[in-house]
């Protein structure tokens, strides 16, 4: 997501792009008269034009692009290439041949005084850097020595693979990939789009198939992950399915999403990258929900990105488990990266990919470190520019390609997340500072080789409950890990995240033998509201690549008798299990405080395991109703509490509302039946686990019983959520000021005049 706002930066060059690389003195040409600069500050219009001057050069050629050390010289008539060379520093390799042009190395340590020199010799007519060229490849290149995004992620300047069998369906506000005039506004195609394939494009702002840019964002990302011309994204060349859900102020509803998650996966793409994002305290529907997990079941593999909001949190649709999760990082020296200021950050992140920062120049290229793509200016598609943008926007499109390149290797669907991470240029415990595996690598995702003994899933029984601590009370998560087989995952990481009414923090731990391990937040005077949420995001596998866990719990004839009792009861059918806990000494436990706590019991959907947990103080004086049920001529008392109007509105839960129904944890200890909520939730020998998030699939309920009923229904919903539709957005277009080092976000223009004007 980009992170800038209007008021672009013009950025002036000569005739061609040579000029780019930062030569800011002024060259008179010899045979126009008219001057030439290098990048400068734009006029208040936001652009400055090229003016009529051949050529500028720079004394520091990208290696990549051209010959280091060669130029190419012409002299101007009456002259020789030997005359000019006396006394410089520099070699002819070539005489002057039917060109007119003679080649020359200059000595490298000292190439900027020696072009200099040369360039200041009136016997010298042109000089030009000694460009490379290869074979077959669509897209020139010319301007891949500004993309440092490609070279930190480890990429050629060229793939020679044919990436035009993998389909990237790029939702967003569209691309510029045709010329065509619609309700009167002209839109010119981008032609790093012109050698690239366009698959099923649809518009679900405008209800069409023509999913033109009228904004600029989509078509930045478009070419990003696979524009092939004289910028290349890092699958230059793959087929585009474009899918216009943002409108021409970046924005869009849940619903056009949705939608276009559905055409993405029927009409056949492999790939769909999401550069966009929701509000950090979105609350995602299940209709979302739904979408993200039947695209990942059908083999579409979902890329989003972490968010703008300088977060220690990531937002959808990136936090759903079956999409993979990208941050953004930024040079800090010209080899060194580190996390982007804007970015968002936490256990939920996957990898870190280039989003550049267009406002720092810390890559020594002379100019802002954006990711340099192309796409028109905002909200004027009839003017194509190249463009230097920032934000985890780009970061997403970037990993993108990357996927792209590893389908086309014959990596499968449900092992590209794996490739990423165990490729990632690994930072020190970047899992535990939000930094997922690391960098991303191209090469390193291509070259991974995950174990076949490896874990393929991981699925997570939790128990939060509030520790005794004197008069604080320490909010706490008993959790156990185990794997599709159902068996313990012993010595994993499980990176938590603590949402709390107070602060957010990041949480792990590592499982014991028996696959369980506890986590503790901070310590809460009991006297205040206590709430927190706790998420499991990730379980760390061999300190290198994660699994996205999924909720379970255990099945016991015990427990199938209590959900039955409540299943039949009107009031409590369908409300989450929850546990209303009393003071004292827990046999499984240890020493509790009173408190209620929430386990999400599942509701067929892809969704990492939650728990929340509340202080009697915070619920006190809720409107509540008293049930009994009978078990086993036992009566459990059983409470069922309307949360909607309370102090949990401003929590990050989507709390409002709410009504769930607490059964007695004292009560469930004291029965003849032995149900208790670890057993339950997390451990009971004689249970077997049931995995929440695919009630059908293995390790389902028993068949024809009151818990296989309610999960084949949709599992335990809390009741009187709001049905609105939540705005989307490629969210950082505007960052909001409190929140930002500065007013404004520059973006970097780079107008080429050697572009065709198609």
């Amino acid at each position: 997501m980009d992170t800038h706002i209007p008021g672009l930066v013009g950025l002036s060059v000569g005739l061609v792009v040579l000029a780019l690389a930062g030569c800011q003195n002024v060259q008179s040409d010899a045979r126009t008269g008219t001057d030439s600069t290098g990048p400068v500050t734009g006029s208040a219009s936001g652009e400055v034009d090229a003016g009529t001057a051949e050529q500028t050069t720079t004394a520091n050629p990208s290696s990549t692009t051209y010959v280091a050390g060669e130029f190419m010289v012409r002299p101007t008539p009456g002259t020789t290439l030997d005359d000019i060379l006396i006394g410089v520093d520099a070699t002819a390799l070539h005489p002057v041949g039917l060109s007119g042009f003679g080649l020359v190395r200059v000595n490298t340590a000292r190439q900027a005084a020696v072009v200099t020199k040369l360039r200041a010799d009136t016997r010298v007519d042109a000089i030009y850097p000694n460009g490379r060229t290869e074979g077959a490849a669509n897209g020139s290149g010319r301007h891949r020595f500004l993309q440092w995004h490609l070279n930190d992620i480890g990429d050629p300047m060229h793939h020679t693979q044919d990436f035009s069998n993998i389909t990237v369906a790029v939702l967003d506000s569209g691309a510029n990939y045709a010329t065509r005039i619609e309700d009167g506004q002209y839109y010119r195609r981008v032609s790093t789009l012109r050698y690239v394939s366009v698959q099923s494009p649809y518009d679900f702002i405008n209800s069409d198939s023509w999913p033109l840019d009228d904004h600029q964002h989509g078509t930045h990302i478009a070419t990003t992950v696979l524009g092939d011309g004289a910028v290349m994204g890092s699958a230059p060349g793959a087929t585009l399915m474009p899918i216009k859900i943002l409108d021409s102020a970046n924005s869009g509803t849940e619903w056009e999403l949705v939608e276009g998650i559905y055409w993405a996966m029927t009409h056949g793409a492999d790939v769909a990258n999401m550069s966009l994002s929701f509000s950090p305290d979105y609350l995602p529907s299940a209709a979302l929900k739904v979408a993200l997990t039947v695209a990942s079941d059908s083999g579409v593999v979902l890329v989003g990105a972490a968010g703008n909001h300088l977060a220690d949190e990531v937002t959808w649709p990136a936090a759903h488990p079956r999409v993979i999760a990208v941050g953004a990082h930024t040079p800090v020296s010209p080899t060194a990266q580190a996390p982007a200021w804007y970015s968002n950050l936490g256990t939920a992140v996957d990898v870190m990919a280039p989003g550049g920062d267009t406002s720092a120049n810390l890559n020594g290229d002379q100019w802002g470190d954006g990711v340099l793509a192309h796409t028109t200016r905002q909200n004027q598609p009839q003017y194509t520019r190249y463009f230097f943008m920032a934000g985890t926007s780009q970061a997403a499109a970037i990993a993108s390609g990357v996927v792209v390149q590893l389908l086309n290797a014959g990596v499968q669907p449900e092992d590209i997340r794996a490739h990423l991470q165990l490729g990632a240029n690994a930072m020190p415990q970047s899992f535990t500072t939000g930094e997922g595996a690391g960098q991303l690598q191209s090469a390193g995702a291509l070259a991974a080789q995950p174990s076949t003994a490896a874990p393929h899933s991981a699925h997570i029984g939790m128990l939060p409950y509030l520790k005794a601590a004197g008069t604080d009370v320490i909010p706490t998560v008993n959790m156990m890990a185990l794997d599709e087989d159902g068996l313990p995952l012993v010595n994993v990481e499980i990176l938590v995240t603590a949402l709390g009414n107070v602060s957010d923090t990041w949480l792990s731990c590592t499982t014991d033998a028996t696959g369980q391990c506890r986590v503790y937040s901070n310590p809460v005077s009991d006297s205040t509201d206590v709430a927190v949420m706790f998420r499991a995001d990730a379980v760390v596998v061999d300190d290198a690549w994660t699994l996205s866990p999924m909720a379970m719990m255990h099945e016991s004839s015990a427990f199938e008798e209590l959900v039955a009792a409540l299943e039949a009861h009107s009031d409590l059918a369908g409300l989450p299990l929850s546990v209303a806990w009393t003071a004292g000494n827990d046999s499984e436990l240890g020493d509790i405080a009173g408190g209620y706590s929430v386990v999400d019991t599942g509701s067929g959907l892809a969704s990492l395991p939650v728990g929340m947990v509340f202080n009697l103080r915070m619920l006190l004086n809720l409107p509540r109703t008293l049930h009994t049920v009978d078990l086993q001529g036992v009566s459990v008392e059983v409470e069922s509490i309307q949360l909607g109007g309370s102090g949990l509105a401003s929590l990050p839960l989507g709390l409002r509302y709410a009504k769930f129904g607490f059964v007695s944890g004292a009560g469930l200890a004291s029965l003849p039946l032995g149900v208790h909520p670890h057993s339950v939730f997390v451990r009971n020998p004689t249970g077997r686990p049931v995995w929440l998030d695919r009630p059908l699939g293995a390790f389902a309920p028993t068949a024809n019983t009151a818990l296989s009923t309610r999960l084949s229904a949709g599992g335990w919903q809390a009741s009187g959520y709001p049905g609105a539709s939540f705005a989307t957005a490629a969210s950082g277009v505007t960052v909001a000021s409190s929140a930002s080092t500065g007013s404004n976000r520059t973006v970097g223009e780079l107008y080429d005049p050697y572009e065709p004007l198609d």
